[in-house]
């Protein structure tokens, strides 16, 4: 899964039987050490996972990019876009807007705060840089 959600993120094509090309394997290596920096920087209690509080932590650097790309202003959208970076982290995807269940789901979890509970690894991430990429 792990390898699918790379080739996705780093490959033009995506998955594909095509030989890999030296592009994606440097485009591999800049994720995988971008992933690493990241736990680096807010794994504060070296679990080798993000809980909630961290990533909230992390949410500041990364709200004006994930707010640009879904068209958002930080501004004034900043509890929409810090709902669904959290959701990405807890559910490894973005809610679909074509699934009723899934707009249900993701408003259930921007309504209940309080209750935000999340466990994201480095395979989460690739699964989020793989679903950013298709946007």
């Amino acid at each position: 899964k792990d390898i699918k959600n790379m080739e996705r993120t780093n490959r033009k094509d995506g998955p594909t039987s095509d030989p890999i090309l030296h592009s994606d394997i440097d485009e591999t290596f800049v994720m995988l050490q971008y992933i690493e920096v990241i736990m680096l920087r807010f794994d504060e209690d070296r679990s080798g996972d993000l809980n909630i509080k961290e990533a909230l932590k992390a949410f500041k650097h990364f709200k004006n990019v994930i707010g640009d790309m879904l068209g958002l202003d930080s501004r004034t959208e900043s509890e929409e876009i810090e709902a669904l970076f959290t959701y990405m982290l807890k559910y490894g995807d973005a809610p679909s807007l074509d699934d009723p269940l899934a707009r249900m789901r993701f408003q259930n979890w921007k309504w209940q705060k309080k209750k935000w509970r999340l466990s994201a690894h480095r395979g989460t991430f690739l699964q989020i840089l793989a679903t950013l990429k298709g946007l």
